[in-house]
């Protein structure tokens, strides 16, 4: 093959690559749902992870009624619901009473939807990961390598000792907020520390989001009924 000829398929190459990670963010997901995907659906998946107390103990393997643990049910979600075409959040806190009471775990989700198509979803994590601090920075390494991997290079990579931040923003304009029309952006946070109040682990927090005003527009497009109708009594 040509100079020119490898020039050419490097350039295709790239246009490819740049199209496939360009416009909006419906090929990025938190906790496996993604923009666009059925609302419903999307719940009763969650509802797994974000159950009751006896979901969440067979899902963290901690004994029924145990001494050593302490299991705070903040919002279920439940499956089946028709509740579910709006959206659902879950959430709950672990604390562990042999390490002084530490809050070991906390996992909260929330889901938004028009329509029962998803459009914005956040999701926030408290961590031990382990007893010190390389443990949690190797492992916040390897999800951003993994998100770039994935997504490409995002508009936005803030670094500092104790996190990163990534952003990948197609959003035509800047400042556009929750809600808008125009604001496809995926948004991660993890950021490692050392939990020190009576006892000593790495403790990992993330927060990550995606939002997609595609979607929202697409909602809107749904058909609609074409006639309504007065009871008669």
């Amino acid at each position: 093959m040509g100079c020119s000829m490898k020039l050419k398929f490097a350039l295709v190459t790239l246009i490819i690559t740049s199209f496939a990670h360009a416009g909006d963010v419906r090929d990025f997901s938190v906790r496996g749902v993604t923009p666009g995907s059925d609302s419903i659906q999307s719940c009763d998946t969650l509802s797994s992870s974000f159950g009751g107390e006896a979901v969440l103990e067979k899902l963290l393997d901690i004994p029924r009624n145990s001494p050593d643990w302490q299991l705070s049910v903040d919002y279920q979600i439940h499956p089946a619901s028709s509740n579910n075409s709006n959206g659902c959040k879950g959430g709950y806190k672990l604390y562990d009473r042999k390490l002084a009471g530490a809050l070991v775990r906390h996992d909260y989700i929330e889901v938004h939807s028009q329509n029962n198509l998803v459009y914005y979803v956040r999701n926030m994590q408290q961590l031990n990961v382990g007893k010190t601090i390389n443990e949690c920075t190797d492992r916040r390494a390897d999800m951003v390598s993994g998100l770039i991997a994935k997504h490409g290079k995002p508009t936005i990579h803030r670094k500092q000792n104790g996190f990163e931040h990534l952003i990948w923003d197609y959003s035509p304009r800047p400042n556009l907020q929750l809600g808008d029309d125009k604001f496809e952006e995926y948004e991660a946070f993890i950021k490692c520390e050392m939990y020190t109040y009576g006892t000593s682990f790495a403790l990992m927090k993330t927060e990550t989001k995606v939002h997609s005003g595609g979607v929202m527009v697409d909602a809107r497009q749904v058909p609609k009924a074409q006639k309504t109708f007065n009871a008669e009594l």
